[in-house]
């Protein structure tokens, strides 16, 4: 694999959380485009940014590796008074999302969810190729996915 293909993912040494070692040649942190970074962190300043960020942050530190990642979700949805939590599911795991909502309602939790095979729109449709009906013949739908989320006002 060439150098300039590499990224984040073909990471082992993680410099970038304790920076405690040496940035690998190909850290995306040290072939940083100055004005990108520099434009993410702009995005800060906006209310709604910085309120996610520090809760998600507080969520971090207050109980990482102590809490499931269920409870976190939780503790996050408090922090930003998230009361209604949409649920984006692949069809395949319905049961487990039905635990989820199950989970989040027994917390006082308002619940929506959405399967990824809602509106039943054939995989041709967009474009994927026939032979991948083999596996069904209905496409994925994230972008429904999320439209359906928004319209039903889910906070989270």
């Amino acid at each position: 694999m060439k150098i300039e293909d590499m990224s984040c993912i073909d990471c082992a040494v993680k410099n970038c959380n304790k920076m405690d070692k040496t940035y690998p040649d190909f850290c995306l942190t040290t072939h940083m485009d100055e004005e990108v970074l520099n434009e993410a962190m702009e995005c800060y300043n906006e209310d709604e940014n910085r309120k996610v960020t520090i809760a998600a942050a507080e969520v971090e530190y207050e109980n990482y590796c102590k809490h499931t990642r269920v409870e976190e979700i939780m503790d996050f949805a408090k922090k930003i008074n998230a009361k209604k939590i949409g649920i984006a599911t692949c069809v395949g795991l319905l049961k487990e999302s039905r635990i989820l909502a199950d989970i989040l309602r027994r917390h006082g939790f308002e619940v929506y969810g959405v399967s990824c095979k809602a509106g039943t729109q054939k995989k041709t449709s967009v474009g994927i190729p026939e032979c991948c009906e083999g596996v069904g013949v209905n496409m994925c739908n994230p972008i429904l996915q999320a439209k359906l989320l928004n319209k039903a006002k889910t906070d989270l």
